[in-house]
């Protein structure tokens, strides 16, 4: 009863950020312009500190690195998905090849397994958003504007993209670490701790900001037929997963992966691609996180039930 408790209350803590985000921009405490602020204090500080506060010490089995090479497979599919389901228009292709791509790991998805699931599952998820973390970072939309015809990418600018994300180095570093059995001392972790501990709140209330509830109809219909192509297939990929010969930790992570929203970088992509359908992608955004909050929070019991 205790557990069953706790995790009300911290599922309840969580959408309360939400709300919180949401009531400052509605009252104009804080502006809607802070999310790029915040998503770069996000980006770079506080997320980098939960995954090195969360790997350290970690030295998974090797074979759990096939999770690597899943984060890269999902991508992949969504973009062949997104070709063959976004019309003949080449703007309306490129758009669906963008934003049903992606995963949101980083300030959606660990919030809530930050909170909920131990760091043996956590660190589960990073090995999955590795590979994610190169296709969403540059990999998607140069598939993109390639099969769209768009000039001005190239494999070299594609690295540079990747290259400059802190998180990724985080990732490669502590991969390295854990191969080689090397921990981090404990001073500093107990040093970064206090910035991973505000993950989930500013997370939380950076979706809070970016929440919006009016939209055309043009735009809902462009947004439905993304999402409903995005879920839909996920789902069965959810049930497809079940099957693989993987331990139940690892299937659980496989899953939380894959009902995450979609990065959170694609309107910053949309716009150097279609510029025009910007305001989609960020509704498509906005309503995707809500989709995956009622899916995190229906499944995150029955998750744990399986995995632990």
């Amino acid at each position: 009863t205790k557990f069953c408790m706790d995790m009300f209350l911290k599922m309840l803590s969580l959408l309360v950020f939400i709300l919180i985000g949401y009531l400052a921009k509605r009252l104009g405490i804080v502006r809607e312009q802070a999310i790029s602020t915040l998503s770069i204090i996000i980006l770079d500080f506080t997320l980098p500190c939960t995954i090195i506060r969360n790997f350290n010490g970690v030295f998974p089995d090797p074979h759990v690195f096939t999770l690597l090479l899943l984060g890269f497979l999902p991508n992949f599919l969504c973009l062949g998905l997104g070709w063959l389901t976004g019309g003949r228009d080449r703007d309306s292709r490129g758009f669906s090849m963008i934003n049903i791509s992606g995963y949101n790991i980083g300030m959606f998805a660990m919030a809530f397994i930050q909170s909920f699931f131990p760091p043996s599952i956590f660190i589960l998820v990073c090995l999955c958003d590795v590979g994610n973390a190169i296709m969403t970072m540059g990999g998607n939309y140069a598939v993109a504007a390639r099969a769209c015809r768009a000039p001005g990418m190239n494999a070299k600018k594609m690295a540079g993209i990747v290259l400059r994300c802190i998180g990724f180095h985080c990732y490669i570093i502590l991969l390295i670490l854990s191969l080689l059995h090397i921990t981090l001392p404990d001073w500093f972790i107990t040093a970064i701790s206090p910035a991973a501990m505000v993950n989930p709140f500013l997370c939380m209330f950076m979706v809070g900001l970016g929440l919006r509830f009016t939209m055309s109809k043009s735009s809902l219909r462009i947004v439905s037929r993304t999402l409903l192509v995005r879920y839909l297939s996920h789902a069965i990929l959810c049930c497809a997963v079940l099957f693989l010969p993987l331990d139940r930790k690892m299937i659980a992570a496989l899953i939380l992966f894959l009902l995450s929203p979609v990065s959170g970088l694609c309107p910053i992509y949309t716009m150097r691609l279609v510029p025009h359908m910007l305001e989609d992608s960020a509704i498509n955004i906005c309503v995707s996180i809500l989709i995956s909050i009622g899916l995190f929070i229906a499944l995150i019991p029955a998750l744990l039930h399986y995995a632990l």
